[in-house]
C-alpha cells in the first residue's frame, strides 16, 4: 500500500479554549493491492508458494514474489474535505463534507477470458456530517492544565465527537450519497442518511422518551404497530457506552422523486402542495393549520408580490407574471419551496445526468445539502414520505451495555419500513466489497479522512 495525506489547519483558542474556531482542509490519495486468496488451493504447490512468499514479507518485507505469483485486485483512492469546528466551553458543533473516488481494478484472468482494464468500476461519494454535543470532563481538563500544568485530569478534548470520551454525549447527522461512473452504467443515485444520538452513559427515563419520541415521527408508517417496543427495556436501568440511531437507505427512483418535486418546471407549485399535503396526510394538515389559524387556502393570481396582501399565507413562487399563493405551510414545506427557488433556473447539475466526475461531485454536494437541509425542519417521517417508503429502507437500533439488563450487551435492531432494494442493496460501495470479497473499511478508506 502506498498512500499520503494533506491537512491545512487554522484555528484560534484562547487560554483555556473559552472559545474555539477551527477549519481545515484536508486530502490523501492511497494505491492498494489487495490479494484475495482461497480458503484452499487447488494443489499443494500454490500453498507451499504462498508460504514463501509470506515468509518474504514477514522477515525481509520484500513482496516483489507475491505481485508475481499471484494477482491483486488494484484499488487507487482519491479523497478531498473540508471541516469546520466551533467551540464555547465543553460545547461544540462540527461539520465537514468530504469526496472519495475510488478505482478498483479486478486480478488478470489466468485462463485470459478478459482483461482486467474491461472490469473496472468507479465511484465516487460524498458525505456530509454534522455533530453537536458536549464534553464537559474535557473541557474541565484542559481547563485544569492552563492553570496547572501538574494537575492531570486527563487528555482533555479529543476528535470531532464528544461522545467518545469520558461523560461526552453527540448528537449527529450523516448523509452519504454514492455515484457510480463506470463507463457504460447507468447513473442510479444511492443516498444513506443516518441519525444518531450518541453517549458515556443514559438513564432509562430518557431512552424511553428519545424511543417514544422516534416511534411517534414513523408513526404513520407503521399503523397499529411501534417502531420499537418499549418493554424489551423492562428490565434495564441505564444504558452506557449508548447508540440510538435510524438509517434511512434511499434507492435511485427515491431520489428521482425528490429531484422531481424541486423541478418547478415540471412540477407546479399547486401540484407540489398537493403532494406534500398527501403526504403527509390530509387530516394532519388540517390539524395543524387549525391550531395555528391558518387558512387552507391555494391560488395563483397575477399580481406582483407587492400587490398581495401578506396576512393571508404565505407567497412562495413567481414567476411569468403569476404569483402562486398559499396559506398554510409547515416548516418542512417551507424548506421544500426554499429549495424550489434556489434551483428555479433548472440550470442546476441536479437536474442533470453526472457526467464528468466534477459535475457529479457537484450533484453530489447539492443532494447531499438538500438532505441536510430538510433534516432541520423534517423528522424521519417527512423524509420517508418525501422520497416513497416503496423506494427506500428505514430501522432504527439501539446498542450499548444495559445495566441489570440479562440481554445487556445485544443490540436492538427495530421493525422495519420499506423495502430493501435486492440490486442495489446498500450502495455501490457495499457491492463492490461483497463481489471482491475486501473488507469494506479498505473499500471506503476512511483512514484518509479521519474516520469519515
Amino acid at each position: 500500500m502506498k498512500n499520503g495525506s494533506l491537512e491545512l489547519q487554522a484555528d484560534s483558542r484562547f487560554v483555556i479554549r473559552l472559545f474555539e474556531a477551527a477549519q481545515s482542509i484536508y486530502s490523501g490519495k492511497a494505491h492498494t493491492e489487495a490479494y484475495v486468496l482461497p480458503e484452499k488451493f487447488d494443489t499443494e504447490e500454490q500453498g507451499r508458494t504462498l508460504q514463501r512468499d509470506l515468509k518474504k514479507i514477514l522477515v525481509w518485507n520484500l513482496t516483489d514474489d507475491l505481485r508475481e505469483d499471484f494477482d491483486p485486485y488494484v484499488l487507487d483512492h482519491r479523497t478531498r474535505g473540508k471541516r469546520l469546528r466551533f467551540g464555547i466551553g465543553p460545547f461544540s458543533w462540527v461539520r465537514r463534507h468530504n469526496f472519495h473516488r475510488i478505482e478498483i481494478t479486478p486480478p488478470a484472468d489466468p485462463q485470459g477470458r478478459y482483461r482486467p482494464e474491461d472490469h473496472q468500476r468507479t465511484v465516487v461519494e460524498g458525505q456530509l456530517t454534522r455533530i453537536l454535543g458536549t464534553d464537559p470532563w474535557g473541557f474541565l481538563g484542559s481547563a485544569a492544565r492552563a492553570l496547572e500544568p501538574l494537575l492531570d485530569l486527563g487528555s482533555g478534548f479529543k476528535g470531532d465527537d464528544p461522545s467518545s470520551n469520558f461523560l461526552g454525549k453527540s448528537r449527529s447527522f450523516l448523509v452519504n450519497t454514492q455515484i457510480e461512473t463506470t463507463p457504460g452504467k447507468t447513473e442510479a443515485p444511492f443516498m444513506k442518511i443516518e441519525r444518531a444520538y450518541t453517549g458515556w452513559s443514559l438513564r432509562k427515563n430518557r431512552l424511553l422518551r428519545l424511543i417514544r419520541n422516534l416511534s411517534s415521527e414513523v408513526a404513520q408508517h407503521q399503523p397499529g404497530s411501534s417502531l420499537i417496543n418499549p418493554d424489551e427495556f423492562s428490565q434495564t436501568r441505564k444504558i452506557q457506552a449508548y447508540r440510538l440511531g435510524w438509517s434511512l437507505l434511499v434507492y435511485p427512483k427515491g431520489i428521482d422523486r425528490l429531484i422531481e418535486i424541486l423541478d418547478s418546471r415540471k412540477t407546479g407549485t399547486l401540484h407540489a402542495q398537493n403532494l406534500l399535503i398527501s403526504q403527509m396526510g390530509r387530516e394532519a394538515y388540517h390539524k395543524y393549520c387549525e391550531a395555528r389559524g391558518l387558512k387552507e387556502v391555494a391560488f395563483r393570481v397575477s399580481l406582483s408580490r407587492n400587490d398581495l396582501d401578506l396576512h393571508y399565507g404565505t407567497i412562495l413562487e413567481s414567476s411569468r407574471g403569476e404569483t402562486t399563493y398559499l396559506g398554510c405551510v409547515t416548516p418542512f414545506m417551507l424548506e421544500i419551496y426554499n429549495l424550489r427557488s434556489r434551483f428555479q433556473s433548472g440550470k442546476s447539475p441536479l437536474f442533470m445526468p453526472a457526467g464528468d466526475e466534477d459535475r457529479t461531485k457537484e450533484k453530489i454536494r447539492i443532494l447531499n445539502r438538500i438532505a441536510s437541509a430538510l433534516s432541520r425542519t423534517g423528522d424521519a417521517g417527512d423524509l420517508i414520505s418525501l422520497v416513497g417508503r416503496e423506494n427506500s429502507f428505514f430501522q432504527a437500533r439501539v446498542s450499548g451495555y444495559r445495566t441489570r439488563d440479562e440481554n445487556g450487551d445485544s443490540d436492538y435492531f427495530s421493525n422495519t419500513i420499506g423495502l430493501i432494494d435486492q440490486e442495489i442493496l446498500t450502495g455501490p460501495l457495499s457491492d463492490i466489497a461483497a463481489s471482491s470479497r475486501i473488507s469494506s473499511n479498505e473499500i471506503e478508506a476512511r483512514y484518509l479522512s479521519n474516520g469519515y
